[in-house]
């Protein structure tokens, strides 16, 4: 198997890593514009090249490859390799900006290319169970709080100055970074129908973008209300489910899922998954490359594209001052 990842930033070291582990035998070529990572050659028997190598390598084929850099550079790169390969994998989010990515999805399916974008958090099991749950359960889901916040400087084990998370131009900040919260939505209740925004920096981190978000969702069955944050300090992913007589909480960390039923005065677990995070990203990009049901694909497509549209809709709903912005 020839594999080529484009970026080499955390995310693209841990499918790098996973790819090496699932085909052990593959040939995984790693392209960076990172000096020192060029210089070391090798580096779990991956094959490093400079970003200057772009041109030679999109003549090349490849059985997949993993576009891992900003944002900002997702549809070109998309472009550049559309004849390189029938699977394309684009980390989240699906771009900085919805300018262009219809056509390009509409290519994607009109040539029957395996496309994924890298909301790994839908391959968490306990997701799933909760996926389940909900559409099994017949009582009305009265609104959705969605909590996900984190300290920017304890994400990684770099500078976060330097990171993608800091930087507008690369497709930084709160809305983009932490946009599964909003991808989990759409996966559970369809396409949003309206969406109110509060967006801010309250922090003294040295970023361009913003670190506080507020905003309400409305679906045609419920309506979700999230709080996404860079400055938190402690990390928290976690999304609760207000039924008339019940509540229901999924916590991602904990990989599980929470009941408080009407008579009871705590909650209990009604799954509680393992709590290796790094299973989702495996499951995710076996998922990739082995699933064969282009409808499947087309279908998870469409929720991150309509996952962007709401975020753009949001930053409209803010530079109106929080009005509704329907969608």
């Amino acid at each position: 198997m020839r594999f080529l990842i484009v970026g080499y930033g955390s995310i693209g070291k841990r499918h790098a890593i996973n790819l090496s582990n699932i085909y052990k035998k593959s040939d995984i070529f790693i392209l960076s514009r990172k000096k020192n990572i060029i210089k070391k050659k090798k580096d779990n028997n991956f094959k490093f090249l400079n970003i200057q190598d772009i041109k030679k390598l999109s003549r090349e084929t490849f059985d997949a490859i993993l576009i891992c850099s900003g944002a900002n550079e997702h549809i070109s790169l998309i472009n550049k390799f559309f004849n390189s390969t029938n699977k394309i994998f684009v980390e989240k989010p699906l771009s900085n900006s919805a300018k262009n990515v219809s056509q390009v999805l509409s290519k994607i399916k009109k040539n029957k290319k395996t496309f994924l974008v890298g909301y790994n958090l839908l391959f968490t099991k306990s997701l799933i169970k909760l996926k389940k749950i909900i559409e099994n359960k017949k009582d009305k889901i009265l609104k959705v709080s969605v909590r996900s916040g984190y300290d920017l400087r304890k994400w990684r084990n770099i500078n976060y100055e330097k990171t993608v998370s800091a930087s507008k131009r690369k497709g930084g900040g709160v809305l983009l970074e932490l946009s599964h919260e909003i991808n989990n939505l759409i996966w559970l209740f369809g396409k949003p129908l309206w969406v109110s925004a509060h967006i801010s920096k309250i922090s003294n981190l040295k970023i361009n973008t913003e670190d506080n978000v507020f905003m309400i969702i409305g679906f045609k069955d419920t309506i979700a209300n999230l709080n996404l944050d860079f400055i938190s300090k402690n990390y928290e992913r976690s999304m609760t489910f207000y039924y008339k007589e019940s509540t229901l909480k999924w916590t991602y960390l904990t990989n599980s899922i929470e009941k408080l039923s009407k008579n009871s005065k705590k909650m209990n677990f009604v799954f509680k998954g393992k709590k290796n995070l790094n299973n989702s990203y495996i499951d995710e990009i076996k998922f990739f490359l082995k699933n064969t049901d282009l409808n499947k694909f087309n279908e998870l497509s469409n929720i991150s594209f309509h996952t962007l549209r709401l975020i753009e809709c949001a930053r409209y709903s803010h530079q109106k001052k929080s009005v509704k912005v329907y969608i």
